[in-house]
């Protein structure tokens, strides 16, 4: 499909406004973690001017705002920021979360990614955007699929990304049998087709469109592809995100191949580093970890998926550590209150406790840490005058919240909160979701295509393996 920059569909509402939102309770997640019962935040074009108690704002911005939000019984949150997630695999809803990993990925993504067009691919990932904006994902990390047409879908919808191509050398048709070749010829052109990516769209939009290199795994490139891509990271200042120790098939073929783990294979072809990003970590051992903090390398935690596939990273080494770890969504589902939920009690499960993490711990990771990971913590992450205005509103006004008090704010959105909860979805100053309804298009009318989409695709796929 490759539309290519299309013109954006923009309500005239949408434009850049002067905005004040007062009575609000602010989660600021600044260094203070302060949190204001009744307050108010004034913003211009896309940047963040004010923030205090409403009494305050008020008088000061009431009569240059060109609108003003009564966010009363309204949680006001940082955007979420979602630093592992795939939008094209939506189309896997419901057929491989009961399958373990190295089976999802080689029996059914990889197949599957081969029946998907372009035009699939953009309705398909036009409608993960949506959900990930209607869910409180601002801020997205996201790779597979025909990527130019996921990034004309991100640009469209209005979220914020940063973009990878799947970069490996591995013939992955043969993967699912035991058999790892690699083919030179598969590896430049999946580079290149990220460095298209990167010239077409890296910083598009006054930034809000941006690309990193996404080297599939550690047992799916070369050493001669991993030090192109350090290469290209490098020559073009962008980071580096890679599935890092998924499976025991990944970990046994790297030890098989180098005679190193996965993430000591990484230092030797120079790919760690503070750029970088490794999603999951299910089976990092503690060397792994103490490499990985050495080079202040950052972790993406999906705790749903591999929940359900029966796994849990080793999160309390992580912290041990110091590595910064930061929350993503992964494959099937995007809702980042329910990541919050399912890795506080995957953790205690998993270390016998009952205290830790504390849910401000969770908020952090799907905040401020994710902010830290992509190395943008000085425009997003949290509350701050400056800052970037991108935020989510949750309605308080609900059985599950009450009662409500400074001191149990946090607790009650891990706890007990809720995606349907988001009442609206602020990007770089653009309301995007109000009311808990996408506002920028047609909500319905995406999905309808996703689902005319799906039915085609998986048509082809019973055609093509029945």
């Amino acid at each position: 499909m490759s539309l290519l920059i299309t013109k954006q569909r923009i309500k005239k509402g949408e434009r850049t406004m002067k905005i004040l939102i007062k009575n609000g309770i602010i989660v600021t997640m600044n260094d203070m973690r302060s949190i204001i019962m009744d307050g108010a935040i004034y913003i211009e074009s896309n940047k963040i001017i004010e923030i205090g108690e409403t009494s305050n704002l008020i008088k000061k911005y009431v009569a240059d705002a060109d609108r003003i939000i009564n966010a009363k019984n309204k949680i006001i949150l940082p955007g979420f920021i979602n630093i592992h997630a795939h939008a094209t695999l939506a189309i896997l809803r419901g057929q491989a979360e009961d399958e373990d990993s190295f089976t999802s990925v080689y029996g059914k993504m990889f197949p599957i990614n081969d029946i998907i067009t372009g035009k699939d691919t953009y309705h398909i990932a036009k409608s993960a955007y949506v959900e990930l904006l209607k869910f409180g994902s601002t801020t997205i990390v996201d790779n597979f699929g025909s990527i130019m047409d996921v990034a004309q879908a991100a640009y469209e919808v209005g979220n914020r990304v940063f973009l990878n191509d799947t970069i490996r050398d591995a013939d992955v048709t043969k993967v699912k049998e035991g058999i790892y070749e690699y083919v030179p010829s598969i590896g430049e052109e999946t580079l290149q087709k990220t460095i298209d990516l990167i010239e077409t769209w890296h910083m598009k939009d006054e930034g809000r469109i941006r690309c990193l290199m996404g080297p599939h795994g550690t047992d799916t490139c070369s050493p001669d592809l991993m030090k192109k891509i350090r290469d290209v990271a490098n020559k073009y200042q962008i980071g580096i995100t890679i599935h890092l120790a998924q499976n025991k098939t990944e970990i046994e073929q790297v030890k098989k191949l180098y005679g190193m783990s996965t993430v000591e294979y990484l230092e030797s072809v120079g790919i760690l580093g503070t750029d970088f990003i490794g999603a999951h970590g299910t089976f990092l051992e503690e060397k792994d970890m103490k490499l990985l903090a050495k080079y202040g390398a950052n972790m993406a935690h999906c705790p749903v998926i591999y929940s359900k596939r029966g796994f849990v990273a080793p999160l309390a080494g992580m912290f041990k550590e110091g590595i910064n770890v930061a929350l993503g969504t992964d494959n099937f589902n995007h809702d980042i209150i329910q990541e919050m939920k399912a890795g506080l009690m995957a953790y205690r499960i998993k270390n016998n406790v009952a205290t830790e993490p504390k849910p401000e711990k969770m908020l952090e990771m799907a905040t401020i840490n994710g902010a830290k990971a992509l190395g943008i913590e000085k425009e997003l992450g949290s509350i701050e005058e400056g800052k970037i205005a991108d935020l989510v509103l949750l309605d308080c006004n609900k059985p599950n919240y009450i009662p409500l008090f400074k001191e149990n704010v946090i607790s009650n959105i891990v706890h007990t909160g809720l995606s349907s909860d988001i009442d609206m979805v602020m990007v770089g100053g653009k309301i995007l979701v109000e009311n808990g309804l996408y506002i920028r298009e047609d909500e319905n009318e995406i999905m309808s295509n996703f689902q005319d989409t799906a039915e085609k695709v998986w048509n082809k796929w019973h055609d093509k393996f029945s």
